[in-house]
This record gives structure tokens, sequence and C-alpha cells, in this order.
């Protein structure tokens, strides 16, 4: 794990390097509703995102520390190293630390690449893709697939949605294929300031029993859960953002043996932009 590691940030330092050194990146508004979903030419994203368990006993038994890099080729293409998945509620991922996570201490690393097809007037859609590694021991990959999609409805009101169908290659017995559709309202207080909703449809393992009933996460094949969640981002200036969310994991159908309101995370957030 540690050669995987000193891999993993040697490519952020790089990366990092690359937009810092070129000189070129280009400012990232601090108005988040105006945003786009992808990066724009030449900046840099470093991310990380600490998630805590606060599910009904078991609060604080896992944390997940959680860091992505994205760097925009073009005004159209991003690239990212994610660890996480922005906007979804009770994903899994990294660098697990706590009681539940037996033996599995890192996972869920993924190579993300966004290219704006569409962006006119308040609508911006690309398509999005990702091979993923899930888990190394036993070796767990996949590819995921989809579209990212932002509506500015107002100017200070915008709509985002990213449905994604999650395919495993590798030891498909061990990782049920899921389909997602998150959605995120996003609002503007002022310049700084921008609270948002997330909830969506997730079937976490629409293949039903096909393999036996749960999968590598823990999760009941052919379960569905829709999520409420919510929280704020605080772009400080256009380097600093900080964020916090709060959610409910399964306000319908509940989560992984969860009530309705007994599956919870907390999630902080902060965003650095070359």
């Amino acid at each position: 794990m540690s050669r995987l590691l000193r891999s993993l940030l040697a490519a952020f330092a790089v990366t990092a390097g690359i937009a810092t050194t070129r000189g070129a990146a280009a400012q990232v508004p601090t108005r988040v509703v105006d945003r786009n979903i992808v990066l724009p030419a030449n900046a840099a994203e470093l991310r990380l995102d600490v998630r805590l368990g606060l599910s009904r006993s078991a609060a604080g038994d896992v944390a997940i520390v959680a860091p992505s890099l994205s760097y925009g080729f073009s005004d159209k293409f991003t690239l990212s190293i994610l660890h996480t998945r922005e906007n979804y509620v009770g994903d899994g991922g990294s660098f697990c630390v706590g009681s539940d996570c037996g033996s599995h201490h890192y996972g869920q690393v993924a190579i993300d690449g966004k290219y704006l097809i569409y962006s006119k007037d308040k609508a911006s859609i690309a398509i999005d893709g990702a091979v993923e590694g899930y888990a190394f021991d036993p070796f767990v990959f996949g590819i995921r697939g989809g579209i990212a999609g932002k509506v500015r409805v107002s100017d200070d009101l915008a709509f985002l949605f990213n449905p994604t169908l999650f395919l495993g290659i590798t030891n498909r017995s061990s990782l049920a294929d899921s389909l997602v559709l998150p959605l995120r309202l996003q609002f503007k207080v002022d310049d700084h300031f921008a609270p948002f909703v997330d909830t969506g449809l997730y079937f976490d393992g629409f293949e039903g029993s096909r393999n036996g009933r749960i999968d590598f996460y823990g999760r009941p094949r052919g379960a569905w859960r829709l999520p409420v969640g919510a929280g704020f981002v605080y772009a400080a200036n256009t380097t600093v953002d900080l964020g916090l969310r709060f959610a409910f994991l399964g306000v319908l159908n509940g989560y992984n043996g969860y009530g309705s309101f007994d599956g919870r995370e907390l999630v902080g957030s902060l965003a650095l932009h070359f």
C-alpha cells in the first residue's frame, strides 16, 4: 500500500507542478453557481474530503479520507484522479480508518475524464467516464460512464445531475453493477456562500441475486435507496473552497440494513485551485 500511496502522491505533485509552472491557470469563480462542470484550461483542483460515518450504533466507527486531483487540459476536457465522487451520497472509497473498515483500508481509486459536449446560455453537458479500481485484494476493477450536467435556472439557482452506470469487469461475484441518478440543487446566498441540497435515486445493485445476496460493500443486491443531504460550499477566494454536508443515506428504503434515518454521514471538504 505504501508504494501505491507514494505513486499517487507523486502523480499529484507532478500534475500540480505542471499547472503552477505554466502560470496560466484560469481563475475559478467564487460564485459557485456560475462554475462550469469542467475546469478552465490549465487550471488544477486539489481536493480533500473527510467522510465520517454517523449511522445509528456505529457513529464514529469509520472515517474515510479521500484526496482527489483534477486538471483542465482545455476548456472542454478535465482529467481527474479520484478517490470519491463529488455530489454522491453514501459513496465509499479511499483511505479507510476505523473498526468498520475490516481488512480493506484502501480502495476505490479512479481515473476519470469529463469532455464538454454542450455549453450554451445557462446549460452545460459533458460525457463522464472512468476506469475504477474498487479494491486490490482481491482485485476488483470496473468501468463507469454517463453524463454530467448543470443548468443555471436563474442567477441564484443551479441544478446539477450525473446519471452514471457502473459495470464490474473482474470479480463480478464480489461487486454488484449499479445505476446512480444523483441530483443537486445549488443556491447562491452571496458571491462566496452557496448552500445545496443533494438527493437522487441509487440502484446500488440491480442485477438481483445472481451471485448471492450481498456484494463487496455489504450492499444487498437489487437494493435501491433515496438519500437526502444538505450542506454548503464557501469559496473564500478563487483559490480556496471549504465545504460541509450532512446526509441521511436512505430516507426511502434504508441503507445497508439501516432504517430511513439511521444511516448517516458527515463530509467535510477542502479544495485548492491552482
